[in-house]
């Protein structure tokens, strides 16, 4: 099960074999809805976040039909983990600036406008099972 769409770094394919069979020992995976996904154009993917297993199931799906972009806390870009993300489109956020930071914002929007799969978490951090955060206003904004 690996993602069908062209021009996925081997990199990406080979992350996401990986995190698909950790998932499917583990609890096991299933997928369902991915037909409602467009093939081309603007769209937002928003998921909870209740562990940090979901970023990569969530690229693993989405990237069976497309490949997805990433919000990802700016903590996140360390090296080699950055590369990888940077490699794939990855849009560091500070979620500490003051106002919100708005160059990731305009980053965002700008991938969305042209065309671009955007996924996104919108409570901004994992919250516990069965809790539930207040959505970042960012979000929205996008």
């Amino acid at each position: 099960m690996t993602p069908t769409f062209p021009g996925a770094p081997a990199f990406y394919r080979a992350a996401c074999r990986l995190v698909y069979t950790a998932a499917a020992l583990s609890k096991g995976v299933s997928l369902e809805g991915l037909e409602n996904l467009p093939a081309s154009g603007p769209v937002i993917v928003a998921g909870n976040h209740v562990s940090m297993i979901e970023g990569p199931l969530v690229g693993w799906a989405v990237g069976r039909k497309r490949l997805p972009l990433f919000v990802v806390k700016r903590e996140m870009f360390f090296p080699p983990m950055g590369w990888a993300l940077r490699e794939l489109g990855g849009i560091p956020i500070d979620r500490g600036a003051k106002g919100g930071d708005l160059k990731a914002l305009r980053t965002t929007l700008s991938a969305i406008k042209a065309g671009g799969c955007m996924v996104v978490f919108p409570e901004g951090t994992r919250a516990r099972a069965g809790e539930r955060l207040k959505p970042k206003s960012g979000v929205g904004l996008l």
